[in-house]
């Protein structure tokens, strides 16, 4: 969608849906009801943090009032989708000297998370996923907290799944399940640390110093 708003910077973001209620038949282990969840606390609010307009059509044959000449990805059909998603095409965007944008907590979030801490905090994102090894080593992320707690704020934010489950260090629950509030936790960090996954990716469209581990 960064690369989309380079593409375009009156981007309107049409989601067109699969043949599986709703959605695509793939091999992730997410229920129907779990995918209707990020449409609507991850996607949509992804569009607005970027300053896009939207439309969530009832059928992928209403998505023919949309298309037009310019559309994003460049080759898209409604009959053969393409994606365009890894962190090549944004690098390559950026070599070349295209300005790409960032996203913009409201300022209520702003106010929300700088309520929570005297001094801009550490924050850890924590994947836990259900592909093991490419999650979060939680046991070293804590290590790294007790050591390093008495020199400044530091808060992790949980896998939606987990965000309510018990944990050895602060958790900003909301973070977990609101994405504004996300943005603008990740917006007033001191630095940002996580490994590689789609919310650690937000940090690359940012003016925040971020680290991203298991590239």
């Amino acid at each position: 969608i960064v690369c989309a708003k380079a593409f375009s910077r009156n981007l309107h973001v049409v989601f067109v849906p699969g043949d599986y209620y709703g959605f695509r038949q793939d091999h992730k282990p997410i229920s129907i009801q779990e995918r209707a969840f990020r449409v609507n606390h991850i996607l949509i609010p992804i569009c607005t943090a970027l300053g896009a307009t939207y439309s969530v059509l009832p059928s992928r044959e209403a998505a023919r009032t949309f298309y037009s000449e310019e559309h994003w990805p460049i080759g898209y059909t409604i009959e053969e989708p393409r994606q365009q998603h890894t962190i090549s095409l944004p690098i390559n965007f950026a070599n070349k000297g295209v300005q790409l944008p960032g996203f913009s907590p409201t300022l209520r979030a702003m106010e929300f998370v700088k309520d929570m801490f005297d001094e801009a905090p550490i924050v850890i994102t924590l994947r836990e996923c259900y592909i093991d090894e490419r999650n979060s080593d939680n046991a070293a992320w804590l290590k790294f907290y007790h050591a390093k707690r008495h020199e400044r704020p530091i808060v992790f934010v949980r896998d939606t799944k987990r965000w309510k489950e018990p944990f050895d260090a602060p958790v900003c629950e909301a973070a977990a399940l609101d994405m504004d509030v996300r943005l603008a936790l990740y917006q007033i960090a001191h630095v940002n640390l996580g490994v590689t996954n789609g919310p650690m990716a937000i940090n690359i469209f940012s003016q925040r110093p971020y680290i991203i581990y298991k590239y």
